[in-house]
């Protein structure tokens, strides 16, 4: 019995998170990730990696803009100054444009 319709591995998962809408919410928990580690690699010479954690009260992300509750005035204030820079990471450590607006509450 020949097969005509040979799929890797990787093209069936693809096409199952594709079809199951799966894909955004994928994407948030990226974009979430990528938020960790950028803010993480902001304060990692002056707090611990849980202290850090605890800096980002809420996270919501939807068409492109990420909005995160900042806990601490100072900290939203310094990352307000470094904005374009972290979109930017952001971006990098997603492998592509998904990252337009970053806005700190």
């Amino acid at each position: 019995m020949y097969r005509s319709n040979i799929k890797s591995i990787g093209d069936v998962i693809s096409d199952y998170i594709n079809e199951s809408k799966l894909d955004g919410g994928l994407l948030m928990v990226r974009v979430f990730d990528a938020w960790e580690s950028v803010m993480a690699e902001q304060f990692a010479p002056f707090m611990s990696v849980d202290e850090v954690k605890k800096l980002t009260l809420n996270k919501f992300y939807s068409k492109g803009t990420l909005s995160c509750k900042i806990a601490s005035s100072v900290v939203r204030n310094r990352l307000r100054v470094h904005n374009d820079m972290l979109i930017s990471k952001l971006n990098s450590i997603l492998g592509g444009e998904y990252v337009h607006k970053l806005v700190l509450s």
